[in-house]
């Protein structure tokens, strides 16, 4: 894989982090800052081995794969020269196609 791939997070998946730190907050601000900084890591790290996250299951797709997190799923696509964040989601959730093209 080449070195020069980018990650770029959706407006959606930007939409699920803060919707992630927003209910984790309720409990724990401090936790829920950590949390979305791993998720947010996690995801920025994949820009070194696009490859590691397994394809996801309901589709079977070698493009579309996702990272699982504890109990959330990262789901991002390959493409050329990127690597695109569509969402993140509580992971006992089956991702639908209408996830992938919000």
């Amino acid at each position: 894989m080449s070195k020069d791939f980018k990650v770029l997070w959706t407006e959606n998946a930007i939409e699920d982090l803060l919707a992630i730190k927003e209910y984790i907050s309720e409990d724990s601000s401090d936790r829920a800052e950590s949390w979305i900084l791993e998720l947010f890591n996690s995801g920025e790290s994949l820009v070194s081995l696009p490859t590691r996250g397994r394809i996801v299951p309901e589709f079977k797709q070698e493009k579309l794969r996702e990272l699982l997190i504890d109990n959330y799923r990262l789901v991002y696509r390959i493409k050329k020269s990127s690597i695109e964040i569509i969402t993140v989601f509580e992971g006992h959730r089956q991702l639908n196609k209408k996830d992938l093209k919000k």
